[in-house]
């Protein structure tokens, strides 16, 4: 029974066909300006059609349906997708995803991805594994399903723009790679140092760009007890708590997070009980972990190689101890010779 989100379960919960999704498929509403209560529409006899969340203008999620249970909004593909309506003031052409339905709907990818194992990249068929939006598939380009001619599979509407050319270009360059980085599935050429390259950018709904492996050490040390604006964004504020947690737990300072540092604060996340919204892939923990026990035996040694030295060093000045006494006594003896 996965759920996320607030939980307004339609009576369809109960009596669809079972579901184990693959894919994840966005919508836009075309509500009307102002708040809009879906639950109320789709709860209408004569809408024969449901997601399974609604994500409203101020990030606000409820969930219809349960994961495991079909939803009637993909028409071919709701067999295999989970799907969101996003609202969008009845304007979804003008009318990007706001900041809090991103920051929303970059968390729900994340956890479909953990709980359900649905990949964070883009279908390349519309019966494969992978994310996707409602008109995606065009309306001559898709399976000919019904005979007699071709349509999108997803969809029997002529001219379908869901959720909308803003809503998509966000969805393939904010939500995507966002998610990505909170969930650790770049590819294993990527640093092993990092859950994603420090220097890569994306642009958000404003225009303004920021780095994803940022704005998650930011969220990490906020764990720790500082105070970030999570923008993405290395200002002097960011530099400076960086600094002062590399040099309180390793005594020197780095420019960027190490492998040691991703684990423990990492660690500090499940402590905190913020997995699995912010939790990198499990070989990167695995190589992380294995990284920290080398160190661990490294550091041990050291501390043997530095004890052995003092002993050599005691050793050692107590011969040249031993020595200055004999030497010392030498010399008295040769002062009372000459007496």
């Amino acid at each position: 029974m996965a759920r996320f989100g607030n939980l307004r379960l339609l009576p369809e919960n109960e009596t669809q066909r079972a579901l184990d999704p693959t894919q994840f498929i966005v919508h836009t509403a075309v509500d009307h300006p102002g708040p809009t209560d879906l639950y109320n529409y789709f709860g209408r006899t004569d809408v024969t059609v449901e997601s399974h969340w609604w994500l409203t203008m101020d990030g606000r999620l409820e969930q219809f349906i349960e994961t495991n249970v079909q939803a009637h909004a993909n028409l071919h593909g709701n067999s295999r997708a989970l799907s969101i309506e996003t609202e969008d003031e009845g304007d979804p052409a003008h009318t990007p995803w706001t900041e809090a339905q991103i920051d929303t709907l970059v968390g729900l990818l994340v956890w479909v991805h953990q709980e359900h194992g649905i990949p964070l990249e883009i279908m390349d068929r519309w019966d494969r594994p992978g994310l996707g939006w409602h008109s995606m598939w065009g309306f001559v380009d898709g399976e000919n399903l019904t005979g007699g001619y071709y349509i999108n599979p997803w969809t029997n509407s002529r001219g379908k723009t869901c959720p909308g050319k803003l809503r998509i270009r966000q969805f393939i360059d904010i939500v995507i790679p966002r998610a990505q980085a909170l969930a650790g599935t770049f590819t294993e050429s990527e640093s092993r140092m990092e859950l994603s390259d420090w220097h890569v950018l994306v642009t958000n709904a404003t225009g303004q760009q920021y780095s994803p492996a940022v704005e998650l050490w930011q969220n990490l040390l906020n764990i720790q007890g500082a105070d970030l604006v999570l923008d993405g964004y290395v200002g002097w504020r960011t530099e400076a708590a960086h600094l002062a947690y590399t040099e309180a737990n390793s005594g020197k300072t780095t420019k960027r997070p190490t492998g040691a540092q991703w684990v423990t604060l990492l660690h500090a996340l499940r402590r905190a009980n913020l997995v699995p919204v912010v939790q990198p892939s499990l070989a990167l923990t695995a190589r992380l972990e294995e990284e920290i026990a080398i160190g661990d035996q490294l550091a041990l040694d050291l501390v043997k190689a530095e004890q052995a030295l003092a002993n050599a060093k005691s050793v050692s000045n107590n011969r040249l101890t031993i020595i200055g006494n004999l030497r010392a006594k030498v010399r008295k003896v040769r002062r009372t010779v000459k007496l």
